[in-house]
């Protein structure tokens, strides 16, 4: 049995006020609309539903199948049909566009970016900002300008370190070698993320042998070799103003994970072991670790999200709705609406909005 639903609206919020066919709740924020009914012996399919916005106006179409295999057409809750197949009926559905979907916000270095720098006689480079000069340093790695051009802030290397340097002065070095880096919605906010060897025999490798017994030095030998490569390295994130987090274990970190979120403000999450973080601190026990940033949208004062997955829609108020037939994510002046379609009552084709 197979269904497929192809919601069109604009603008989206108007489409709550179509096929009104009982009465409406609102809980937590919640809008709930009953659209229409299909047949008795008709069921969805998952993941064979749609919601789209269409610029020429609003409609609702469902395409059902019932245990014979009949296709049947709901168009604005009138019934037309049988076909024999999804495609006598004339139906296309438009595809997803994936970044719709994808919370994670994602900025690359100031292209740019050379028209602050100034080269010396000895091939150094210094930033130049503001009226301000920064360095000398051996070379810049990433530098990332605020949206309104008033503040910077870069990953540098000066004598074979890296370090963090921003605009208001301070330089801080990072503890390992930088991975991924990632800015907030404002350029306000940079995330650097490094991993650290840790080698435990570095220190005795560096011992002065001239004054021991070979005796001794077969011994430092032996020790070394058991010290070596006996701890796993660590992941760290590092913040433009010194803020340092971790370690954590470095096979967890990735291009995603800490991540800002387009929604979020100066916000960032994180997920670890199953748990979800806001700024570092554990806010929610995940149901599984295969939950990331990825699946998560944040409001931009850090205190709401929801978390979205293929069956699953749970928001931070606790309220979760399971099996959705469609999900669509709109966001209009920095504000996310979640749109979701559930069958309910076996029959019912339920629309339902929230804005976070």
């Amino acid at each position: 049995m197979k269904t497929i639903i192809k919601l069109c609206f604009v603008p989206a919020l108007l489409l709550t006020s179509l096929f009104v066919s009982k009465a409406q709740t609102a809980v937590s924020g919640v809008s709930r609309k009953i659209l229409f009914s299909i047949g008795k012996e008709e069921r969805p399919v998952f993941g064979e539903s749609s919601i789209a916005v269409s610029p020429i106006g609003n409609s609702v179409i469902v395409l059902s199948a019932d245990e014979e295999g009949r296709i049947f057409v709901y168009e604005n809750g009138n019934k037309r049909g049988p076909f024999k197949d999804v495609n006598e009926t004339g139906v296309i559905l438009p595809e997803d566009d994936p970044e719709e979907y994808n919370p994670i916000l994602r900025r690359e270095s100031d292209s740019d970016y050379e028209k602050y720098l100034e080269y010396n006689d000895t091939g150094q480079v210094n930033l130049k900002f503001g009226g301000k000069s920064y360095g000398p340093f051996q070379f810049i790695l990433e530098f990332y300008t605020t949206n309104d051009k008033t503040a910077f802030s870069a990953i540098v290397m000066k004598e074979g370190k890296p370090q963090i340097i921003a605009s208001a002065g301070k330089i801080y070095d990072l503890d390992g070698q930088p991975g991924y880096n990632s800015l907030s919605p404002s350029g306000k906010k940079m995330m650097v993320t490094t991993v650290k060897e840790i080698n435990e025999a570095g220190a005795l490798m560096n011992r002065d042998l001239s004054d021991m017994s070979a005796e001794e030095i077969t011994r430092l030998g032996k020790e070394i070799e058991g010290k070596q490569n006996t701890r796993p390295p660590e992941a760290y994130i590092y913040f433009q103003d010194g803020k340092k987090f971790g370690p954590y274990d470095p096979k967890k970190i990735t291009a995603s994970n800490p991540a800002f979120i387009k929604t979020g403000g100066e916000n960032w999450l994180l997920t670890m072991d199953s748990k979800l973080y806001i700024n570092g601190t554990a806010v929610k026990d995940l149901r599984n670790d295969r939950i990331t940033p990825a699946n998560v949208w944040l409001t931009d004062d850090g205190k709401r999200y929801v978390i979205i997955v293929y069956n699953r829609i749970e928001f931070s108020d606790g309220s979760v709705y399971k099996d959705p037939l469609k999900i669509r994510i709109i966001v209009n002046r920095n504000k996310v609406t979640i749109w979701w379609l559930l069958l309910e009552n076996e029959k019912d084709i339920v629309l339902y909005s929230k804005t976070l």
